[in-house]
């Protein structure tokens, strides 16, 4: 190995060497940035919602906020907006007679073949079923 790439390989661990993991334990949602979070989701769920538009609520890179966010609640921020939004599904199938395509629509999903796939893996039923049993 070259001196030249020995001191390069030098520099790139000492500059990644700052970004401990140890500090993004440290490093945790204050109450009022969780609730902005939570607050922007809900806002959002039927429109796309991006990793850096989240980051941005916290001033976070997309990469420090998705290790956080995990670490604070539990999941990943596309599992937690996935959540939230069968969670709304949920809700408007229990109190409404809203076609179903509508309530894919409404809850942020593109088609309604894709809103049953992701209705079906949280849940483990169809909407059209859930909405039967109630």
């Amino acid at each position: 190995m070259s001196h030249a790439s020995k001191l390069s390989s030098f520099a790139f661990a000492t500059r990644y060497s700052l970004l401990d993991v140890a500090n993004d334990t440290d490093c945790k949602f204050s109450a009022a940035q969780r609730r902005e979070l939570i607050e922007f989701i809900e806002s959002r769920l039927a429109d796309t919602i991006w990793l850096d538009e989240l980051a941005r609520v916290v001033n976070l890179s997309p990469y420090h906020f998705s290790r956080q966010f995990k670490s604070q609640f539990g999941v990943a921020p596309y599992a937690f907006v996935t959540n939230r939004r069968v969670a709304k599904a949920q809700e408007m199938l229990r109190n409404t007679s809203v076609p179903l395509k509508n309530v894919a629509l409404d809850c942020g999903y593109s088609d309604q073949s894709h809103f049953c796939r992701a209705f079906r893996k949280t849940l483990g039923v169809t909407p059209a079923q859930y909405r039967r049993s109630i």
